[in-house]
Parts: C-alpha cells; sequence; structure tokens
C-alpha cells in the first residue's frame, strides 16, 4: 500500500477530534495513567546508555582485530616470557 504523500493527505477534521476529546473527557479516561512514567523512561535509558556502551566495546574490539593488534601484543608478551624463562633457567642453574 503506497504511502500518500503530504500534500495529499487530509488533515483530522476539527469537529471530530473535538468531539473524541470530550468522550475521553466524559469517561473519566485517565491518559496518564497509559503513558510512561519517569521511571520506566529512566529505566530504558539505563538500557539505552548500555546499549551504546556496549556498541562502543565491540568497535573498539573490531578496530583492534583489525589492526593486528592482539596479534602484535602476543608476539610482545611471548617475547618476553621467552626471555623471562631463559633468566629464571640461568638463574636456577647458577650462572
Amino acid at each position: 500500500m503506497p504511502k500518500a504523500k503530504a500534500k495529499d493527505s487530509k488533515p483530522l477534521p476539527l469537529p471530530d477530534i473535538l468531539r473524541d476529546f470530550a468522550l475521553l473527557r466524559a469517561s473519566d479516561f485517565d491518559l496518564a495513567s497509559h503513558t510512561p512514567t519517569p521511571v520506566q523512561q529512566s529505566c530504558s535509558d539505563l538500557l539505552l546508555d548500555s546499549s551504546y556502551h556496549f556498541v562502543q566495546e565491540a568497535k573498539l574490539a573490531l578496530n583492534l582485530h583489525n589492526r593486528d593488534e592482539a596479534h602484535v601484543q602476543g608476539g610482545r608478551v611471548e617475547t618476553i616470557r621467552s626471555s623471562l624463562e631463559g633468566l629464571l633457567g640461568d638463574l636456577q642453574h647458577g650462572k
């Protein structure tokens, strides 16, 4: 179903809107009870912040992966580990 363009759409008739508002008012319908409370909004804000943090951390991890940073750091750690093993061997043999 194609969407109507703004110029093709007709605005809602004012008398119908006023009648609907009058019915809501007469029926004691509490619109506030059907809207999110600040607690619900803050919970969703926390979830949104958590989501943004996750995306930021994922991007950093992908950047490290794409630059082979983990491989480079792993090579450095391996070099240091082998040097320390050699030093430990020398110390144990009294050299």
